[in-house]
């Protein structure tokens, strides 16, 4: 079973949040933007663990980068 906790106890307004609302743990979301290693940072865990506990039941979706 996958599952996961988020403490929104340091929110603004916490009282706005309601169970099934959309959370993002890594990506965009209105202009905002949350990095996996500011994730790792905010999880007090590393980059490597992190990475590891995504299963493969996971979606991915792969694009291409360019520039780099």
């Amino acid at each position: 079973m996958n599952q996961s906790i988020i403490n929104i106890t340091d929110i603004p307004a916490p009282e706005k949040v309601a169970s099934g609302d959309e959370c993002v743990i890594v990506g965009r979301q209105q202009g905002a933007e949350i990095t996996i290693a500011g994730s790792c940072q905010l999880a007090g865990t590393t980059l490597w663990e992190m990475l590891c506990l995504v299963t493969k039941r996971v979606e991915r979706d792969y694009r291409e980068v360019r520039g780099v």
